[in-house]
């Protein structure tokens, strides 16, 4: 039987020139890659999409309160999770107030700078890496046993 989940991006950042013409842009690299997990474990997705940057768009509470969707994902970005520009500050505070108001009910998914942005709005603290950017790419292992865990703890049942 097919199960089906309801996610909102949160859209923090345009990929570099030279990877959007490849890839797309992190709503489409967003869909096909939890696209594929999702038809392997006869899922169903339907996504809502999110720009904080520009247009500062967010899911409305009334939504979260609802629980429409099953989890909240944060893409990567360029910016600095540490940052005080306006919009990053937005949306630390639209993750404090969801945690506070849905008693953290509400799963996040954060990728890079996503997840520094979760951990800022729990009350964690990011700071720059004196030793630059680490970019790197390995071999992952998925054991049976984290089946329960399916789509990165994404429970459905």
């Amino acid at each position: 039987m097919t199960k089906s989940l309801h996610l909102a991006l949160l859209v923090c950042d345009t990929p570099m020139p030279e990877v959007l013409e490849k890839h797309g842009d992190y709503r489409t690299m967003f869909s096909i890659v939890f696209g594929l997990a999702a038809k392997d474990l006869d899922v169903t997705l339907t996504w809502d999409f999110f720009d904080v940057v520009e247009a500062q768009e967010y899911p409305s509470l009334k939504d979260i309160g609802n629980r429409t969707y099953d989890a909240i994902v944060l893409t990567g970005s360029k910016y600095n999770a540490h940052d005080n520009t306006p919009w990053i500050v937005k949306l630390v505070d639209f993750l404090k107030t969801m945690r506070v108001e849905y008693n953290q009910s509400v799963r996040l998914v954060g990728i890079c700078f996503g997840h520094q942005i979760i951990l800022r709005s729990s009350g964690g603290t990011t700071g720059r890496n004196e030793k630059g950017w680490e970019v790197s790419s390995g071999l992952m292992l998925l054991l049976c046993v984290l089946i329960e865990c399916r789509l990165a703890t994404l429970k459905y049942n």
